[in-house]
Parts: C-alpha cells; structure tokens; sequence
C-alpha cells in the first residue's frame, strides 16, 4: 500500500492503449484498407503465384512494374494468408485484404512500445521517454500513412527503424556489445527490406548516432561492421533488383523528394504557431530544445535537420522520433515526480 505509484509504466500503458485505439480504429469503422495498397495487393498475390520466388515484374493497371519494391512486408502479408489457410484447413482463411486491413495498424501499435526502449536509452530517463511516448503515440504522424493499406511496407518500415536505431544507441555506449551488433545487423537489414524511406533513413540515423556516440575506435568497427552485415543480409534482393533491372528503379525511388522552398516552407509551417492541434506539443518541444541547446547537447537538433533536409517528401514521419523526445524533455518539467 505504500508502494510510490510507477508514473512511467502508467503513461507507457495508457499510450499503448490509446495508441491501439486511435490505430485500429480506421480499419474497424470501415472494413476495407484505406487510401493506398492496390499495387501492394496485386505484387503480393504475383509472389504468392510465383512461388514466393521474386517476380521480374508486377503487372498493375495493365502496366508491367519491375519488382523491385523492397519486399519484406509481401512475404509476410503471403506467408500469413497461406498459413491461415492451411492451419484452418481452408474453413476460416485471412485473405490477403483482411491483412493489408489490420497488419499494419497491429505492427505500427508494436512501435511505440520499442520507441519507448529507444527514447529510454537515449534520453537516460524513464519518466522523460514515458512522456516522450505518450506524445509519439498520439501524434498523426507517428501513424497516419502507418494503418492505410500501404502501411504493410512503412509500418514494417519504421518498426524495424526504431528496433534498429535502439540496438544501435546501446551497441555505440558498448553495452552487450556482440548481441548489439548482431540485432542492429538484423534489424538495419530488416529496415532496409521493407521500405525504401527507412531504408535511406536506416543509414542517416545510423551515421547520427554514430557521430555522437561512436567516435571511437570500437564505434568505427562496430559501425563498419553493421554496414558489411547490412550489406550481406540485403544482398539477395538488391543484388536481384540490379541483375534484372540495373540501378534505374532504385534511383528513382530517391527522387521522390522535391527539395524546394515550398517545401521546407511547409515544414517551418508544421512548426509554426499556425498549427493549434499541434500547439501543446510545440511548446514542450521548444522547451526541450532550449534545455537540449542549453547542456550543449546537439544530437536532436541535427537529426530532425538532416532529416528534413535530406527528405523533404516524408521526413516529418522520421523527425517525430527526436521531436518527441524533445517533448518528452520538456514535459518532464512540469510532469509528475
């Protein structure tokens, strides 16, 4: 009875439940994935008819596609649908729509909980990364293009991101250093398969932590030899992608960005007083930032910049992570003790 009442995981629980809520709510008001997911749909039933062998390409609105669309989240979406099928022996199968509809509200619920262990280990503090969470969680960005029926790629994408970038904090402060090393392979390789934005963020966020926390000589090797595992595991695919196709389709998904002023306007806008739903968090954001500034701690503000520089199209998606620490920071000045 005179147990001092754990704020933390009260605040990490209520944002995985309202977090859960706000995700699955899309997909259980309309029964049908939203937005986006039709070519998806149609590249995961040609893996399935070809096998679970890599097609040369996906024929999609009469139009032959190479498939070199990083396929991590197909599998997983085909391996489910014929798992179901042959455990219920035909009776109650999931089909592939039901998964596009519900696995990547469930996937992107997984992410707060490890963005959670991520803010932990980077902001040294479990009441600030509860905070931090509670505010990730609750934010569109953290899930908007997450549930639509496209998200069988980007939640897969950002789970592995976060799982990634959260080995990777603790494999540059050397703790566990061959286990860390072996997850930050995998889950840099899990990242890079599943969606081309986290894919090129995988690298960006791995040389940031790098250049804060590894500039050493066991982070040099450690990040060189994250770099050779990536490479190896990744292989397979890629290495496919340029027999068929050469570098012309992988180039293309870069290009996706317009680095324009209207475009860096519309992020000085995100953070502008202009956006009254978003006015709590940027006050605590700021507040963050002024005691990040302040310890001469400059790791957040580089990554949200470099983030946004570096990807204008869907950047803000990636610069939540920081901003939400920030948060997190801030709010932990006012929060409970």
């Amino acid at each position: 009875m005179n147990r001092k009442l754990d704020w933390p995981a009260l605040l990490l629980f209520t944002a995985l439940l309202f977090g859960a809520i706000v995700r699955f709510w899309p997909a259980f008001t309309n029964g049908f994935p939203l937005n986006d997911g039709g070519m998806f749909y149609s590249m995961i039933l040609d893996l399935k008819e070809n096998d679970y062998q890599l097609p040369e390409f996906a024929e999609y609105n009469s139009v032959d596609i190479p498939f070199a669309y990083p396929p991590l989240g197909f599998y997983v979406a085909a391996f489910l649908s014929d798992a179901s099928t042959t455990l219920s022996a035909g009776l109650l199968p999931v089909s592939v729509l039901q998964i596009l509809l519900w696995l990547p509200a469930l996937v992107n619920t997984l992410s707060i909980f490890f963005f959670y262990k991520l803010a932990e280990q980077v902001l040294n503090s479990r009441l600030s990364a509860s905070l931090a969470v509670m505010i990730y969680a609750l934010s569109s960005r953290a899930f908007l293009w997450q549930v639509m029926g496209g998200g069988i790629t980007r939640a897969f994408g950002m789970l592995f991101l976060i799982l990634m970038l959260w080995q990777a904090v603790q494999l540059f402060k050397s703790e566990g250093y061959p286990k860390h090393l072996a997850l930050t392979i995998l889950f840099g390789a899990g990242a890079i398969l599943s969606h081309p934005q986290t894919a090129l963020h995988a690298v960006l966020g791995g040389a940031v932590l790098f250049g804060f926390y590894g500039r050493n000589k066991r982070g040099v090797l450690s990040a060189v030899a994250v770099g050779f595992g990536v490479v190896f595991l990744t292989a397979p695919w890629w290495g496919n992608v340029l027999l068929r196709h050469g570098l012309e389709p992988l180039l293309s998904a870069g290009q996706t960005s317009q680095r324009t002023l209207e475009s860096y306007l519309i992020v000085l806008n995100l953070h502008g007083p202009g956006n009254f739903l978003a006015i709590p968090m940027l006050i605590f954001f700021y507040i963050g930032l002024w005691i990040s500034i302040r310890q001469k701690n400059f790791f957040f503000i580089a990554w949200i910049v470099l983030a946004y520089l570096i990807d204008t199209r869907g950047g803000d998606s990636i610069a939540l992570l920081p901003e939400s620490m920030l948060a997190g920071m801030g709010l932990g000045k006012a929060g409970p003790s």
